[in-house]
């Protein structure tokens, strides 16, 4: 997958995906050969486009879930007050000519995950809210729509370790503290590499 310019409209407020992680991202997707995808946050679509990129090239479809508002207290937030969202990330995807591939659901993935099938996914991928509650839930209400070595996958786990204080904000001290302590709880040991983590179930 070529991403050189197609990536430069995915920066606004500021550039959450960086190009190690678009490497990661798409060795990972690149290792599904059939089923379907999700992505929970997609903010304009900088990681969709990969997600979907392969969804495409194995005849398949991603389900997209974000409710387009950004997280509280980080600038995607502001942007997002002043900014239509949803709209950028449907003009990009159609840009690409993967809106075809796509089944977006604007709404709270606390929510949406209702909308999704057990055990109907070979690859789920996790950027939505940031604190711990919200990873925690994400991880549990998702982790049963995916099938028997599914892999589940997700971004902003810097480390390892993590502080107890700062579970319940987005991002403080260089961490997504509740992203790690989520993923820990739940998954147990998991790969990573930059900011991304992944675990094949």
């Amino acid at each position: 997958i070529t991403m050189i310019g197609a990536m430069q409209r995915f920066t606004e407020p500021y550039n959450q995906f960086s190009e190690h992680d678009e490497k990661t991202l798409t060795d990972l997707v690149n290792k599904i050969t059939c089923g379907d995808f999700c992505e929970l946050g997609c903010w304009t679509g900088h990681s969709t486009l990969i997600i979907a990129n392969r969804a495409k090239e194995i005849n398949t479809r991603v389900t997209v879930i974000d409710n387009f508002r950004g997280n509280e207290g980080t600038p995607i937030f502001d942007y997002a007050i002043k900014n239509n969202v949803k709209e950028i990330f449907e003009d990009n995807m159609l840009e690409e000519n993967l809106f075809d591939v796509i089944n977006l659901i604007e709404m709270d993935s606390l929510d949406a995950h209702k909308k999704v099938n057990n055990k109907s996914l070979s690859f789920l991928f996790i950027d939505a809210g940031h604190t711990y509650k919200n990873v925690k839930n994400d991880l549990i209400n998702f982790i049963p729509k995916l099938r028997i070595g599914g892999l589940i996958s997700g971004h902003d786990y810097e480390s390892d370790t993590y502080d107890d204080e700062y579970i319940n904000v987005d991002y403080v001290n260089g961490k997504h503290h509740g992203v790690i302590k989520a993923v820990k709880e739940i998954l147990g040991k998991v790969e990573h590499d930059g900011r991304m983590w992944w675990k094949q179930l």
